[in-house]
This record gives C-alpha cells, structure tokens and sequence, in this order.
C-alpha cells in the first residue's frame, strides 16, 4: 500500500448575517479561533451528534488550536452504527474473522480536518479534510451547527459567548443610556 492521500479543500465563512435581506447585520465579532477554543473549554471534545435516527453519530476527537499559526486541527470522527462487520487478518496464519461489535458500538471513520483562519477576516476560512467514505464536509458543518446551537441553548457556562449587539435598538432610559441592547444570537 502507498502513503498516499487524497485531501478536498474547502472555503468556511461563518460571518453573522443578518435574518432578512433587508434587515441590519448584528454587532457581533466572530472568531473561528475562539470558537474552537471555547468548544474545547466547554468540553465539546468527543461530544457526540446524533443524526439519521441515531444510526450515525459525529464528534471532534481532538480539538487543536495553534494561534500563532491561525490554525485548527481536528480528528473528526462520523460512527456508524449499521456499518458493516470489520474483519481482521492474522498475518502468520493467512486466517480472517469478524470483529463483532456490542448493539451500542458503531464502526469509526477518523478524518483529520485542518482549518486555516484569515488572520484579516477571522470568520473566514480555508478547510482541508481527509477523503473518507461515509465523511463529508458538510456532516462536519452540520456536527459544527449541531453544537454551536447546543452549546447556545444548553450550555450554561456558555451563553454569554452567544449574546451580540444590536445594530439599531439603544437603551432610552436608566445607567444604560444610549448603549446597544444585547442581541441573543
């Protein structure tokens, strides 16, 4: 067998827009950089997503963040619970078996994901991630969208990260005055 790799390069822009093509964009300052390190430090490593009825499960293995570099490194892990049985070989005897899994194991597809930050526009991004079967990019950003939304609704330690300016609306009376009033996201 080569060493070869097959790699699929992809753009992220992950800027706040705003609701409605007529409506005003939100205040908000989005880095990728911090939202991957806010995951890891709101324990969304090895988080699992549930989707497809529960038969397919994706995760972040290991959240990596080099920010001198503007880089994020991922093992992004989809499992599948109706996947084919894997077979083993044994070398010395030529003999194969079945590795059979319990009924709450899935069989693991591992792909590393490398995310290169625009240092002038931190919502933008280039993505490399491993070709695999079974693995998409866009089951990565709808495990991403999965947890950003977890995170927001049922993350506690969370929710101030999730809270942005409004463009428009501005305090009128008390110690408030004149300051945008804060826009859940």
């Amino acid at each position: 067998m080569s060493n070869n790799l097959l790699v699929t390069f992809h753009k992220l822009n992950a800027q706040i827009l705003p609701l409605s093509p007529t409506g005003l964009k939100p205040n908000v300052q989005f880095s990728l950089l911090d939202f991957f390190e806010n995951l890891k430090t709101w324990n969304y490593e090895n988080f699992q997503y549930p989707f497809s009825s529960e038969r397919f499960c994706g995760l972040l293995g290991i959240i990596e963040v080099d920010r001198p570099q503007n880089i994020v490194r991922l093992v992004f892990v989809v499992a599948d619970k109706e996947a084919d049985p894997q077979c083993a070989r044994d070398l010395t005897t030529n003999q194969t078996r079945l590795l059979n899994r319990k009924n709450n194991e899935a069989a693991d597809q591992r792909v590393h994901v490398v995310i290169k930050v625009d240092p002038s526009s931190p919502f933008l991004a280039d993505v490399g991630i491993e070709h695999c079967r079974g693995v998409s990019m866009r089951i990565f950003i709808n495990t991403l969208n999965y947890l950003a939304r977890h995170a927001r609704l049922e993350n506690s330690s969370s929710k101030v990260y999730f809270v942005g300016e409004h463009p428009t609306e501005r305090y009128q009376k008390g110690d408030k005055l004149g300051l945008p009033k804060p826009l859940g996201l």
